[in-house]
């Protein structure tokens, strides 16, 4: 009997597909998830609301929930633009959803 006209060649055609497009989805999301993403903001300078828990609450532009340590905030100078680095804290709890910067890279300073 030949490959072509046998019921599991017929079944094996139909999920390589669809189990090809799952693994890379699920790629996808762990790409994410580990590595984070990476934005361009200007830092405007230190934000009005610090947290007990280590975090500083920057201001940048454009504005977003951003969270970061004040060891990397200490590093930084106003009005410059950094490449952040973060993650994005998600739950019910949180509204809007808080961004963890992991790291700001300098990318010009006038």
């Amino acid at each position: 009997m030949s490959r072509a006209f046998s019921p599991l060649a017929a079944f094996h055609d139909r999920l390589v597909p669809i189990a090809l497009a799952g693994v890379l989805t699920l790629g996808l999301v762990l790409w994410f998830a580990i590595g984070g993403q990476t934005t361009r903001v200007r830092y405007l300078g230190p934000g009005p609301a610090w947290s007990v828990d280590g975090l500083a609450y920057p201001d940048f532009d454009p504005p977003a929930p951003y969270a970061m340590e004040r060891a990397v905030l200490a590093t930084m100078k106003a009005g410059c633009r950094y490449d952040i680095s973060y993650t994005v804290n998600s739950g019910r709890q949180r509204t809007p959803r808080t961004r963890t910067v992991r790291s700001a890279t300098p990318v010009d300073c006038p």
